[in-house]
């Protein structure tokens, strides 16, 4: 958990949730009113990237592991809420579910460097490897240095 104070900024975006908290708020709509709440350069909002404003996510996620407020706020289609019990068990799980894939990338990703110069019996196509086979006989994980 945050052990430090949250921000102005994040204050402000807790507020404007726990103001109306069945609504879901788009980005757009975040950046202007607490730009208007708090000065014109508070958010930015750039219509020319993928995540129209990073700073929303990250400010949700200090929030959510401060300890210096309950409620959790939720993300779902690029829209923001605090969230009730139900919305936060979906989070929950979807967020679950996420780590887990990752988790088996990251076990894949381990697998394939601890081959790296071992033998092969069968190649990428699981053919059998022999002396006509143009396949590699070990595993090559890293590219070569010239």
């Amino acid at each position: 958990m945050k052990s430090i104070k949250m921000t102005s900024r994040e204050w402000a975006l807790y507020n404007l949730l726990k103001q109306n908290p069945d609504k879901w708020y788009s980005k757009e709509e975040i950046v202007y009113e607490i730009n208007v709440l708090m000065g014109a350069d508070t958010f930015i909002y750039n219509v020319n990237c993928w995540d129209k404003c990073s700073k929303i996510r990250e400010d949700m996620i200090e929030i959510n592991a401060s300890k210096e407020v309950d409620k959790i706020i939720v993300l779902k289609d690029n829209h923001y809420k605090i969230a009730n019990e139900e919305e936060v068990a979906r989070y929950l799980n979807k967020k679950i579910a996420m780590a887990r894939r990752q988790e088996r990338q990251v076990r894949d990703l381990k697998k394939k460097i601890l081959q790296n110069g071992q033998g092969k019996l069968l190649s990428n196509q699981e053919k059998p490897i022999d002396i006509n086979s143009k396949a590699r006989a070990y595993h090559e994980t890293y590219v070569e240095r010239n």
